[in-house]
């Protein structure tokens, strides 16, 4: 019963960051006008929102594959790094809110947490 209940845990928070990611990973490719625009007014180069993107899919990859260890763990750490990045443009230049960043650095680790959970070896 444990080992369900760390499973539904796991899946549900990772869908959910992945849901997170995926959606802004797509509007820089599919409005990426829009997306430069914000990144610009946050402080980034416009031009990172295409390396951001990719990054995300590259990430997202590994995590849901397993592949590799060793990229799975560095998703997760640039996953992280980037929440961080998200709550620090938002809080120093007041355009728009910091939470939705808070809320997946919270979703983060409860996938890192109970990964290493369900797929203990």
């Amino acid at each position: 019963m444990k080992k369900t209940i760390n499973k539904i845990i796991y899946y549900s928070s990772t869908v959910l960051i992945s849901v997170m990611m995926l959606n802004s990973a797509v509007m820089a490719f599919v409005d990426n006008k829009a997306s430069s625009e914000s990144f610009q007014a946050l402080g980034f180069p416009g031009y990172m929102s295409y390396a951001l993107a990719i990054a995300t899919f590259l990430g997202l990859i590994a995590i849901w594959t397993r592949v590799s260890k060793i990229l799975k763990e560095l998703a997760y750490v640039g996953f992280l790094i980037t929440f961080l990045l998200a709550i620090y443009a938002h809080l120093t230049t007041n355009i728009g809110s910091f939470v939705p960043a808070i809320f997946a650095i919270v979703l983060l680790a409860i996938s890192y947490i109970y990964d290493k959970k369900v797929f203990a070896k």
